[in-house]
């Protein structure tokens, strides 16, 4: 889902590629996202997350601690997590990273041919000015709806 959404950013020109980093922990994988998209690849979340104004979490639900107690992961206000974690609410979210803005995404397979559909939600704190590039984000993919979290386990 990560890479639909690079993918997505990249050909709809919401982002260059130049704007976007990534990590993964398989060198495999670093290679073939550099690659395919020529974006620059990180094998730990501490060495991109600092500098970032969005970060997207891209992992399994039973990894998102261990990415959150790395070295030198930390986030702060300016900063806005979007999650594409399944089954994941925001409440815990906030738990790893209480002060950034939170988004929770449930995209599905058609984002990686850009014709996806997906409901997200968006935690506390965040202006519309934030939402509305959230949004811009989440279309680069296909139709993307705010929805209340109530229906993101649905």
């Amino acid at each position: 889902m990560a890479e639909a959404l690079i993918g997505g950013l990249i050909s709809k020109g919401v982002f260059a590629k130049e704007e976007i980093v990534a990590c993964a922990p398989s060198e495999a994988t670093r290679k073939h996202i550099s690659e395919t998209y020529g974006i620059d690849m990180f094998q730990r979340a501490g060495e991109v997350i600092g500098s970032a104004k969005l970060v997207v979490l891209a992992v399994k639900p039973k990894q998102v601690a261990k990415v959150f107690s790395e070295k030198d992961v930390s986030m702060n206000s300016d900063q806005i997590l979007i999650s594409i974690v399944a089954g994941l609410p925001i409440q815990k979210l906030e738990s790893h990273v209480p002060e950034s803005k939170i988004v929770r995404v449930m995209p599905n397979h058609c984002c990686m041919v850009l014709e996806g559909a997906m409901g997200y939600t968006c935690g506390s704190g965040m202006t519309s000015e934030e939402k509305g590039e959230i949004s811009k984000i989440l279309c680069s993919t296909g139709l993307a709806v705010e929805v209340s979290e109530d229906y993101m386990d649905a």
